[in-house]
C-alpha cells in the first residue's frame, strides 16, 4: 500500500540486486526524461500483484527482463495485466505532486477489478479503507481502494 513517484530523471523504482514484492501499489512517473517507471538490471527477483504503473513521458512503463507483473493495471499491454492506454493525469488527486488517490467517477473502470485479492495481502488501501478479504475476489488496483 504505498505510492511511490520519481523524479525528473530517476524512476520511482529502480531493482539494481536484489528482490523486490511490491503489492497494492501506485507507481507513476511524471514527465521527464525518458525512463521506465519501474527498472531493473535483471528483475528475475522483482514480483509486481495488484498495482498500478503509469508513466506520463515516451518511456515504457516496465523496463525489468525477467519481471513478473499479475493482476495489475498498466498503461503498456503486458501478459493478462489490464491494458488501459496512456494514462490521463485528471485520474489522479493531484498527479503531478504525487498525490495518487483516484478521482471518484474520473479513471477507468478497469482498475475497479484488475487486481485479484489474496490471503496476506493488504486488509486495507492506504487510507484504512477495508479490502474485500476473500481469496480471488477482485478489487481495485493500486494503493487507493474508492469505497
Amino acid at each position: 500500500n504505498a505510492f511511490v513517484g520519481g523524479s525528473s530523471n530517476n524512476p520511482a523504482i529502480e531493482e539494481v540486486e536484489g528482490v523486490i514484492d511490491i503489492n497494492f501499489s501506485t507507481l507513476a512517473l511524471a514527465p521527464a526524461i525518458g525512463t521506465p517507471t519501474l527498472e531493473c538490471v535483471d528483475g528475475s527477483g522483482v514480483e509486481v500483484r495488484n498495482s498500478i504503473i503509469m508513466s506520463t513521458n515516451a518511456a515504457t512503463e516496465v523496463g525489468c527482463p525477467n519481471v513478473t507483473v499479475l493482476n495489475s493495471a498498466l498503461e503498456m499491454a503486458m501478459g493478462d495485466n489490464v491494458a488501459l492506454g496512456n494514462v490521463d493525469i485528471n485520474w489522479f488527486t493531484d498527479y503531478l505532486a504525487g498525490d495518487f488517490h483516484l478521482k471518484s467517477n474520473n479513471y477507468p473502470t478497469e482498475i475497479q477489478a484488475a487486481a485479484l485479492w489474496e490471503s496476506g495481502d493488504p486488509t486495507t488501501d492506504i487510507d484504512g479503507d477495508l479490502r474485500p478479504m476473500a481469496d480471488g475476489t477482485p478489487d481495485f488496483a493500486g494503493a487507493d481502494r474508492l469505497p
